[in-house]
């Protein structure tokens, strides 16, 4: 006879592990791309105006992150990130009126 403690959990998909040590890296530049036999790679930067020299002078961009993944991963990406900037693009709703004050 079998116990629902001895069946295995039900599957959902998988588990999502979130290390608190991942570095969040702020990037504003794109700086190279590229796909090459099913994978695409992108380089990101960031632009530091500090290492200037000279006012006249470019600023530096410094890559921060090197993206690669599958064609199709980076499809998905496309996808989420046109759906992530439709809805930031989209004026914020107002916030609901205050309650009036039913106590005094």
């Amino acid at each position: 006879m079998s116990d629902d403690r001895d069946l295995p959990a039900p599957i959902n998909g998988p588990k999502v592990v979130d290390p608190d040590n991942t570095t969040v890296q702020f990037v504003d530049w794109v700086v190279t791309g590229g796909h090459f036999e099913g994978v695409v790679n992108i380089a990101l930067g960031t632009i530091d105006h500090s290492r200037k020299e000279r006012d006249e002078d470019f600023a530096h961009i410094v890559v921060a992150s090197r993206l690669r993944m599958s064609v199709p991963f980076a499809a998905r990406l496309h996808h989420f990130l046109g759906d992530l900037l439709a809805n930031a693009a989209q004026p914020e709703a107002s916030p609901p009126p205050a309650a009036a004050n039913k106590l005094n």
